[in-house]
This record gives C-alpha cells, structure tokens and sequence, in this order.
C-alpha cells in the first residue's frame, strides 16, 4: 500500500509555511505589520471579550428550573383560588 501524502507535500511545495505570500494574510510590507502598542491593545481587547463570553455563559445556570417556575406558579395559583373561594363564601353565604 502506498503512503498517503498531502497536497502540500515537502518535496512538491518545499518553502510551504502554511500561508501563501500573495493571499494576503500575512502581509510581508513593514507599514502593515502590528506595533507592540496595538499588539497589546489587541490582546487587552481579547481579554475584555473573552471576559464577558465567560459572563455570558454563566448567566443559564442563575435562569429559574422547570421546578423553580412550577413552586411559583402553584404558589400563586394556590393561595388566589382559595382566598376567592372563601370570599365568595362569605359574602354569598
């Protein structure tokens, strides 16, 4: 059986890093390229984000459960029914 071998094969694309030079992902010119200035703000910005992602996904485990919405309706429906049933006595009595 012969060895599987990718498209991107050493010996057929020897200087393949994984980015083409002309694709314009990784922008050879010196002007476009990031500072250490806006590096940092870039992985403040990321830190930021990834802080209220976190935030967002603790917020479903603080939402009431089918049991919690359950208590409080029945606490509602409950004690209204009965207060209506013996006003009505009362006053119909």
């Amino acid at each position: 059986m012969r060895p599987h071998r990718s498209i991107f094969h050493k010996a057929r694309y020897p200087a393949f890093n994984g980015f083409r030079s002309n694709s314009g992902l990784m922008p050879d010119d010196p002007e476009s390229r990031l500072t250490l200035r806006q590096a940092d703000q870039a992985r403040t910005d990321f830190a930021i984000i990834e802080s209220d992602l976190e935030a967002i996904y603790a917020r479903p485990s603080r939402l009431p459960t089918r049991v919690d919405l359950m208590r409080t309706a029945l606490g509602i429906i409950c004690p209204t029914a009965m207060l209506t049933t013996l006003a009505l006595l009362w006053f119909t009595g």
